[in-house]
């Protein structure tokens, strides 16, 4: 189903983390907090071949790219009431993660495919993926819409060099957002009564 490589190599990812744990006001106040930094090398990616090998249908892996990730994250639980003696406990919870990906390194493949994907063969309806150092890999690259001209009642659009054009290029894309969010989290609170308990998060 597909080529050997006989080079291909496992990826490898280096962790670093700086983590604090603390419990506060009697016990009352619990707090995790991390900040961590992973560089992964070495990425496994499927590479198909070009039509011209007579081998249009097979593909072989080979290891492209590097990523890093930078990240924060947080859990904060805080009791409101805790009385064992009646078996009451109301506690409040919070926590979130703010993670940012950046492509380090890639290869002439992975421009092949950037080019692909920019093709007007291609569905440009909706985002398509782009690879570039320095970016998120979840980036949307898009060309910066200035609305319809009520003259013509065409889409103007906005080239990379400031003017504006009639004419959708894909080499005017930009990095136009991130589909990824700035903070993940949750907050909550937890009631138990003896044996009975209810939560809202």
């Amino acid at each position: 189903t597909g080529f050997a490589n006989k080079d291909i190599e496992a990826l490898k990812t280096q962790k670093q983390n700086l983590g604090m744990d603390a419990v506060l006001f009697q016990n009352r106040l619990f707090i995790h907090a991390d900040i961590y930094r992973n560089k992964t090398t070495d990425i496994v990616l499927p590479i198909v071949s070009p039509s011209s090998t007579g081998f249009s249908n097979f593909s072989y892996y080979d290891n492209l790219g590097e990523i890093e990730n930078n990240g924060f994250e947080f859990d904060l639980n805080y009791s409101i009431i805790r009385n064992v003696k009646k078996s009451i406990h109301w506690s409040i919870r919070l926590n979130g993660i703010h993670n940012e990906d950046r492509i380090l390194t890639t290869s002439e493949y992975i421009d092949v495919y950037n080019t692909a994907n920019n093709a007007m063969t291609i569905d440009q309806t909706r985002p398509q993926a782009r690879y570039i150092n320095g970016q998120s890999l979840t980036g949307i690259w898009a060309v910066r819409s200035l609305g319809i001209d009520p003259a013509t009642g065409q889409e103007k659009f906005l080239k990379v060099n400031g003017t504006e054009t009639f004419t959708w290029d894909a080499a005017d894309k930009i990095f136009a957002g991130d589909l990824s969010p700035k903070w993940i989290g949750s907050f909550g609170t937890s009631v138990s009564v003896k044996n009975i308990s209810a939560g809202i998060y």
